[in-house]
């Protein structure tokens, strides 16, 4: 995710914050996501008829695992960056 200017003493907070609430909306579409699978796949006949039906979702679950795992990444760096006192 890019902010668009320099973190610095005065707004690593807000960036952290940015962090957070990225990783939240992150996990709340992919719950969402997954479920909307599992409803069309109790819905459903088929396997095929899953997969036709909530390709959207599907697709929106791949991109989300993929965006989670850097984000969540991040904000372990920056939160360990807090715990150890290396921000300024």
């Amino acid at each position: 995710p890019w902010v668009g200017n320099c973190i610095g003493a005065r707004n690593y907070r807000y960036f952290v914050g940015f962090l957070v609430s990225a990783s939240i909306t992150l996990v709340y579409s992919l719950a969402l996501s997954i479920l909307h699978i599992k409803q069309v796949a109790s819905e459903s006949e088929t396997g095929r008829d899953t997969v036709v039906g909530s390709v959207g979702s599907i697709v929106l679950v791949i991109l989300t695992i993929m965006l989670l795992i850097f984000v969540v990444a991040l904000l372990t760096f920056h939160v360990q960056l807090l715990l150890s006192n290396q921000t300024a």
